[in-house]
């Protein structure tokens, strides 16, 4: 059961991606950001939530290892 909370942790985790890219939409709309900035800002966000989908499969596969077959 273990690996089922951190389940449920990682896909809330997951979630933030929403609330990063209302942080991103709030800089662009308000700060005038430049390309350059915009693409850092996207490129940083892209390789954060990849980690963290790469992590949130793997905890999944480990949940699934210890959840018994009905």
């Amino acid at each position: 059961m273990k690996h089922s909370f951190e389940l449920e942790q990682d896909i809330m985790s997951c979630w933030g991606v929403v609330e990063d890219l209302d942080a991103l939409f709030d800089g662009v709309m308000d700060k005038n950001l430049s390309q350059d900035a915009i693409a850092n800002i996207v490129l940083g966000l892209k390789e954060l939530y990849d980690l963290k989908f790469q992590k949130l499969f793997s905890t999944f596969e480990k949940a699934l290892k210890e959840t018994p077959l009905a």
